[in-house]
């Protein structure tokens, strides 16, 4: 959190009651969710419950992804 905002899979939705615990948002739409703020960002932007929408086509130097591996 903080060094790259983390581009996920759940499609964007405006906030609403039916995504409010582990939201997945809806099945499909035209942008991504962008969760956790980067290193240009405010400080209230860096929190993993900070999203906001991105375009998937685009590309900006301060967005990645985060890799999670089990440890069975």
């Amino acid at each position: 959190i903080g060094n790259a905002y983390e581009l996920v899979l759940d499609w964007y939705a405006e906030n609403n009651s039916a995504y409010t615990v582990d939201p997945v948002g809806p099945a499909s739409g035209s942008a991504r969710i962008l969760r956790g703020g980067a290193y240009d960002a405010d400080a209230p932007w860096c929190r993993s419950a900070f999203r906001l929408s991105w375009n998937p086509g685009s590309v900006h130097q301060a967005i990645g992804c985060r890799i999670a591996l089990p440890l069975d």
